[in-house]
């Protein structure tokens, strides 16, 4: 009695292929879908800690009582935002006149964070009253009337720190 022989071809079948392709295919677009929540969350992170360093960098400054280099005054420091003129500057500012208000032109500007990320301020908003009123979706404390509607919207808010 003779036997067959079989011989089994090692490899995969092109039904196996297709598969295994199909199943990358979907989780690559899984992944590209989440891409862009996870890079614009990144981008929020990202300049928040840096308005941060900003914001803590102009306390340093006015309460070390730090001077303006070459001279003898010892001005407040602040941070300015325009956001009608320039809604992706925040201005770190020494205010040489005492006046707690920025003065462009006047030399007070020390330096300039620029948000680079494709976050934009759309609203600054605070109290009328300097009550803890109503906090906007947005994170602003802001003063609504009966109806809801921000009725105290600002286009510039200054920030002074001294000692």
């Amino acid at each position: 009695m003779k036997l067959k022989k079989t011989f089994y071809k090692k490899g995969f079948s092109l039904v196996e292929l297709v598969i295994v392709m199909g199943i990358f295919v979907v989780m690559a677009g899984l992944v590209l879908f989440n891409f862009s929540s996870f890079q614009s969350t990144r981008s929020l992170d990202a300049t928040a800690q840096e308005l941060a360093t900003v914001v803590r960098e102009a306390q340093i400054y006015g309460i070390s009582v730090s001077n303006i280099p070459g001279s003898e005054i010892f001005p407040a420091y602040g941070l300015h935002v325009d956001y009608i003129a320039a809604p992706r500057d925040v201005v770190l500012f020494a205010d040489l006149d005492g006046d707690r208000v920025y003065d462009p032109g006047d030399g007070e500007e020390v330096s300039t964070f620029r948000i680079e990320t494709p976050i934009d301020l759309y609203n600054i908003c605070t109290s009328q009253t300097g009550e803890d009123t109503s906090i906007a979706s947005n994170g602003f404390r802001c003063y609504r009337d009966d109806t809801g509607t921000i009725i105290n919207e600002i286009n510039q808010i200054t920030a002074v720190f001294e000692r």
